[in-house]
Formats: structure tokens, sequence, C-alpha cells
């Protein structure tokens, strides 16, 4: 939810999906992940050959 918020405050549309209610799945849960991603080749290639 906070991403949606951030990203309508810029100007994007944005469109919230969720099973029931909004912000009754994972979009109004934190799944805890607070780190800087795909700055390093290693890990942007570990990512890119897990998909």
């Amino acid at each position: 939810m906070c991403m949606a918020i951030n990203l309508v405050q810029q100007g994007a549309r944005v469109t919230v999906i969720d099973a029931n209610a909004i912000a009754s799945g994972s979009s109004g849960r934190s799944v805890g992940v607070g780190r800087t991603q795909f700055t390093d080749l290693f890990e942007i290639m570990v990512r890119v050959h897990a998909m």
C-alpha cells in the first residue's frame, strides 16, 4: 500500500488488487524486506538465473 500511495503522489495511475478488501491481504502487511537491491553485479546475475 505504501508503494501505491507514493506512486500516486508522484502522479502515477495505480491499481491495487487484493483477494478481499483492500489491504486485507499482503498489500496491507510488511514482508520485512529492507535492503538495497540490484547494486552488485553478482546479485543481479543470481536473481536473473533464479527466475
